[in-house]
């Protein structure tokens, strides 16, 4: 049986903002929501000519001067870790001052850097809900945890909930406080992730996680994904002024 696994980030998204907005006596007030997927369809309506500046900058607010969105700009390239190589020896050239500075154009990239810019400009976007569909895919293994660490900065210095859907089990004991489990259409089980992940109790769950446990390095979850995100907790530039203001 297929078995998708979604983990909610401070709990149901609905229920999030309903208790907010209720704190704030909003009513029903308007919430921004960023659908972030790993599919390609959502990054084909960024123009191939646009500036790595004006993808993220464009998705920052409007009352920002030109030099404070050019320096967020950069700031969101350095805690994210984008970087270009050079094709023939594989080695780094230039940096997010420079890429910005030489206007840089998206289709310039290649398809993960251009996915790690798509996740900055929603980030950008700083929105109330992020609906996170298999955000990680196509990253690698240097630029994942970076994500995560702005995420869940994200999330605590802005308030924002996050439902964060995926398969990998490495990826939800990190960044996500509930994990629930869904099958045929509905939630089979629902809890703290560090609880489901131990003892789980519905047969799906148990059974997804006793296979992902059996996979090469996957013996105890979170592996080495957990152990780089543990070694950026005092990353200057994720700790840098990257989070755009309202």
């Amino acid at each position: 049986a297929i078995c998708v696994v979604a983990a909610l980030v401070l709990a149901a998204a609905a229920a999030a903002l309903a208790w907010r907005s209720a704190r704030r006596g909003l009513g029903k007030a308007r919430h921004k929501v960023m659908h972030v997927t790993s599919e390609t369809s959502d990054k084909e309506s960024i123009s191939s000519g646009m500036s790595l500046e004006a993808v993220i900058g464009g998705a920052m607010p409007r009352h920002l001067s030109k030099e404070e969105r050019r320096k967020m700009v950069v700031a969101m390239l350095s805690a994210g870790g984008f970087q270009m190589y050079d094709q023939d020896t594989g080695q780094p050239v230039g940096s997010p001052e420079e890429y910005v500075r030489n206007g840089l154009r998206f289709g310039q990239l290649s398809g993960g850097q251009q996915h790690l810019i798509y996740i900055l400009r929603c980030f950008a976007g700083r929105p109330d809900v992020l609906l996170c569909d298999e955000l990680l895919g196509g990253l690698d293994a240097i630029r994942q945890p970076r994500v995560l660490r702005m995420l869940r900065r994200l999330i605590d210095e802005t308030g924002a909930t996050a439902l964060y859907i995926s398969t990998e089990l490495h990826q939800i004991s990190i960044i996500c406080d509930s994990l629930g489990f869904i099958s045929g259409g509905r939630m089979v089980e629902l809890g703290a992730s560090a609880d489901v992940l131990s003892h789980p109790k519905h047969p799906v769950s148990k059974e997804y996680v006793g296979q992902y446990r059996a996979l090469p390095g996957c013996e105890n979850i979170g592996g080495k994904l957990a152990q780089a995100y543990a070694n950026l907790k005092n990353d200057a530039a994720l700790r840098g002024d990257w989070i755009p203001p309202r």
